[in-house]
């Protein structure tokens, strides 16, 4: 009995499908850019939409091939903070043969834990908190609490973050708006073992290293001078010689910026020297 998951981002679709013991026979990521410029005009832009759905189609056909008895489709911060949200779930829905679910940023946030814990192993002196940084939203996860904030990658990209270098001056507003959308705090005197999941995090670990090596990310660990050093040379450099730098798709250059800076927020706000980078998460968690 094959299973599909497929997860409709606001950057990224996402598709795993996994056969009856739950291994992987096909995993796919495509950037399509879907809540581009949604920040600003509060709808999804036509041509976001068209890429997207000829993805989605693909996403379809693969199902069929695999006969997968078992899909579950969800939507996430574009999808249900559009105003033309709807219409593109319609269309979504018939070019995949599935209906999208769109799903709260709570429940995004549970399933991105479940998949990240699934595993990974967290040391017994100190409580586990999954970061989830997409393209809309910014979900904060541990054991008993969800929180999802409305920043994400490519939301402060769109405000704040539009050209190349970027200026001091502007680099130091987009950090206080970050500082200010985040609404995750930490419990006095907790200790946390901070778990970074989904695209930002991946490609920061991979930027980090220099490149990208299969099965070297997941478990690896970023620390917080790295981050430090890596949005200092993300800020200063264009968007040419970003989408140039090894380990990063380039599609994913232009938001990167806004991505390692939520995720340095997030590193500076719980006190964490270091974060462990998991590759499973939400579309994991969706097939389990």
């Amino acid at each position: 009995m094959t299973r599909a998951g497929i997860d409709i981002g606001t950057n990224t679709m996402r598709l795993l499908v996994v056969d009856q013991v739950g291994e992987p026979l096909e995993r796919r990521v495509e950037i399509t850019g879907l809540g581009t410029g949604l920040d600003t005009s509060g709808e999804l832009g036509g041509d976001e939409m068209e890429r997207t759905l000829v993805v989605l189609s693909e996403f379809g056909r693969t199902i069929l091939d695999h006969s997968c008895s078992q899909v579950r489709v969800v939507a996430t911060a574009a999808s249900r903070d559009a105003s033309n949200g709807e219409e593109f779930i319609a269309r979504a829905t018939e070019a995949l043969g599935h209906r999208p679910e769109v799903i709260g940023g709570e429940e995004e946030a549970r399933l991105a834990y479940t998949g990240a814990m699934a595993s990974l192993h967290p040391p017994s002196d100190g409580t586990s908190i999954v970061v989830d940084i997409g393209g809309g939203s910014t979900e904060f996860v541990d054991a008993s609490n969800a929180i999802s904030s409305r920043i994400g990658s490519v939301r402060i990209t769109d405000r704040m973050l539009t050209e190349r270098p970027v200026g001091f001056g502007q680099l130091v507003n987009a950090s206080r708006a970050i500082e200010a959308a985040l609404e995750a705090h930490p419990e006095p005197g907790v200790r946390y073992w901070m778990v970074g999941v989904a695209g930002t995090w991946t490609s920061i670990a991979r930027l980090v290293r220099g490149g990208y090596v299969n099965g070297e990310i997941h478990g690896s660990v970023v620390s917080r001078l790295a981050l430090d050093r890596l949005v200092i040379t993300l800020a200063a450099t264009d968007l040419e010689a970003t989408a140039a730098l090894p380990g990063l798709h380039p599609k994913r250059a232009r938001v990167i910026l806004g991505g390692a800076m939520i995720a340095r927020e997030a590193m500076r706000r719980f006190d964490v020297p270091e974060v462990t980078i998991s590759e499973s998460d939400l579309l994991d968690a969706l097939v389990l």
